[in-house]
């Protein structure tokens, strides 16, 4: 059964995980009602702009003129066969062009535009010009209005194909008589064209002089930047490790921040192609690869971020006791890098017109899939969890997990490693965890002995008495036993031999620290024994030294006192512990044997 705080930690993780869901889908689906509220109006405004040929002639040469709003002049383009991406940054750049032409095509009367909204038929600039030259009439027949799906007059996607071509060929004209040149807005394509000399805005392979230029220069400048943003932020680093102490002296090269500079390289690259005043397909392939790089390189730069706020989070979690900070650091430190993952993904998507809604429906379906089929994986990474929170062993503890027996080696993801005494490493799924009892051997401060002391009959019992004294003393002079608790009393008479029982407790962490201490604490007692003549075990009696029978003493308490502490020597006390267990190489003894070594170059049966 899961602990309240596992139940906890697991709705804790379930909430996390929809509201980050929610949060991306707030705009798609709090408040459609909002959101067909604003289409309405929209809607309501463009056909009021559009209703006619004449007025969208009105709407897009007054968008133009002193007081008016270029977006409006968007509105007139039919865009739907232009590609979603680049409809934010080709569509601004197509209405300006189509006025420089129409500016210079001839002078609109608007009493002679068609303001019949019910017409079907399209309305051409043609009618307006009057005895065109032959190559004049066809461009100026391929100026065409008409009304689109939703009943709103627009220039035809046909007419928004051919705008860079027919500007490249009408640019160099003057505006007819009445017509006001339009002043390009700072910053656009038609703005950056008109900072070179016309003769480089001539198309002589694929694309414009100008353009070839400044595709060069972008790519040398972007190279440019990276370098140096590299370079800036090296710097910048190894000034600031100065005053770090931990890290005096360190090196960080421009390598480090390779991720930086790929970020800023793809920004240059983006906006600055937006001022190229590209093809459309060619602008939509570019900006296509160009976003792609950008996202990649700021979610590379977000995870260089996360390694670098996760060295300093292990730092400072290795000031601490445990491992589970370690631990703790490592799996925060992923799971950001996956959300960081998740929210590239969904940039994307915004930023290709993908349904982001779509998106989320489909990671959700999938995502169920995923948890049916990896039950298990997420039963580990739940497990893991309640590791964490729960902290039921460390590294280096002596557990029993499902009556396997060991010390925790390592504790990952997925699986806890347990190395048994017999040298072999068994692999616990953390799932187990959740449900299986843990017994933390490892985690007990006092490590007890209880033992039965059998003593032959023909003892005396002021020698018993002496010698359970003794043993008192031994404990107290002991430097790893526990002075506080502990039990040394004839228990009971058995079938051969007087029981008496021995029970108290050594202070150590370590199990070779006990067996040692054990083996120290059990020898004293036997030369105690020894001292006062007491045979200990066996259902024979032998014959005892005579020196050493000490019943006819008037104190035998004092007796066994004295003995013991001469056995455990002076008095110490936890700053005189032995330490750990140290496990040395064999002595300098050499073997002796009775036999001469064969003579050399010959072997032995």
């Amino acid at each position: 059964m899961l602990s309240h705080r596992q139940r906890i930690l697991s709705i804790g993780i379930v909430g996390f995980a929809f509201s980050v869901i929610a949060l991306h889908a707030e705009d798609d689906l709090v408040a459609p009602s909002a959101v067909v509220e604003a289409e309405s109006g929209e809607e309501r405004i463009a056909k009021a702009k559009l209703a006619s040929p004449r007025k969208t002639l009105k709407t897009f040469i007054g968008a133009f003129e002193e007081g008016g709003n270029q977006d409006d002049a968007l509105l007139a383009l039919d865009l739907s066969e232009m590609p979603p991406s680049i409809r934010d940054t080709a569509g601004p750049d197509h209405a300006a062009r189509l006025k420089v032409i129409l500016e210079r095509m001839g002078k609109v009367d608007y009493l002679r535009v068609s303001d019949d909204g019910e017409s079907e038929e399209p309305f051409r600039l043609s009618v307006l010009i009057s005895d065109p030259d032959v190559e004049d009439a066809r461009d100026i027949a391929s100026i065409v209005i008409a009304p689109d799906e939703s009943d709103l007059w627009r220039f035809v996607p046909e007419t928004v194909a051919v705008i860079n071509e027919l500007h490249e060929k009408w640019s160099d004209r003057k505006p007819i008589g009445g017509n006001e040149a339009v002043k390009p807005k700072i910053l656009t394509p038609l703005w950056f064209e008109g900072l070179f000399p016309a003769s480089w805005t001539k198309t002589r392979f694929l694309l414009a002089d100008y353009q070839w230029l400044s595709l060069v220069g972008l790519l040398v400048f972007g190279l440019l930047l990276d370098q140096c943003v590299r370079l800036i932020l090296s710097l910048i680093a190894q000034i600031c490790l100065r005053f770090v102490v931990a890290y005096r002296g360190a090196e960080i090269g421009p390598h480090v921040f390779r991720p930086v500079g790929l970020l800023s390289q793809g920004f240059l690259w983006c906006y600055g192609t937006m001022l190229l005043g590209l093809p459309d397909s060619a602008l939509s392939v570019i900006l296509g690869l160009l976003k792609i790089l950008t996202i990649i390189a700021g979610v590379r730069t977000m995870h260089l971020l996360i390694d670098a706020l996760r060295r300093y989070a292990l730092q400072r979690a290795a000031k601490t006791p445990t491992l589970h900070d370690d631990l703790l650091v490592l799996l925060t430190s992923r799971a950001l890098k996956l959300l960081i993952i998740c929210v590239g993904v969904l940039v994307a998507a915004r930023a290709f017109d993908l349904p982001v809604v779509g998106i989320l429906g489909g990671m959700g379906l999938g995502g169920i899939a995923i948890a049916l089929a990896s039950k298990d994986a997420i039963s580990n990474l739940i497990g893991s969890f309640s590791v964490l929170v729960d902290r039921p062993f460390r590294v280096g503890d002596w557990v029993v997990i499902n009556g396997i027996e060991g010390n925790i080696e390592s504790i990952g993801f997925r699986s806890t490693r347990v190395r048994t005494f017999a040298h072999s490493l068994v692999t616990i799924p953390n799932s187990t965890m959740i449900t299986t009892e843990i017994d933390n051997m490892g985690a007990r401060r006092y490590r007890r002995i209880k033992t039965i002391i059998r003593i032959h009959y023909g003892t005396k019992p002021a020698v018993i008495d002496a010698f359970c004294e003794g043993v008192r003393e031994l404990i107290k002079r002991h430097p790893y036993t526990r002075k506080d608790e502990y039990h040394i009393y004839l228990a009971e008479f058995g079938e051969h031999t007087i029981h008496v029982m021995l029970y108290c407790f050594i202070e150590c962490e370590d199990w070779s620290i006990e067996l040692r201490e054990q083996h120290r604490f059990l020898g004293d007692v036997m030369r105690l024994a020894e001292e006062l003549g007491i045979q200990v075990g066996g259902r024979y009696h032998y014959a005892a030294d005579p020196s050493a029978d000490i019943s006819q003493s008037e104190n035998l308490d004092r007796v066994g006192q004295e003995k013991a502490a001469h056995i455990a020597g002076p008095l110490l006390d936890a700053q005189h512990r032995a330490g750990d267990v140290e496990f040395g190489g064999p002595t300098d003894f050499e073997a002796k044997s009775e036999d001469p070594p064969p003579p050399e170059g010959e072997g032995t049966a």
